[in-house]
């Protein structure tokens, strides 16, 4: 029987990451950030460490994500919640 040379091997599709249940209990934009890291697709992906970190970061301060298309109701709702001193005067 002849040895298999890998070069001769079928290319095979690389799958995506597999995410444990536990990262359901995760927020929505920290998920968001995950997927884009781990993306197949190197066009998909953060393009350096530094836009990984800038999303990170607006994710502690509470700052809409670049990665996370919001809708207009949630948006309003960020926006009140940062706001709440000014909300409660009126």
């Amino acid at each position: 029987m002849a040895k298999r040379n890998d070069a001769e091997a079928p290319a095979r599709e690389p799958t995506p990451p597999q995410f444990s249940p536990v990262t359901a209990l995760f927020p929505r934009e920290l998920r968001a950030v995950v997927v884009k890291a781990c993306s197949i697709a190197p066009e998909d992906r953060y393009q350096s460490v530094g836009e990984l970190r800038d999303e990170i970061v607006r994710f502690l301060e509470d700052d809409p994500l670049l990665t996370v298309q919001y809708s207009a109701l949630h948006r309003l709702r960020r926006w009140m919640r940062q706001r709440r001193e000014l909300v409660r005067g009126v």
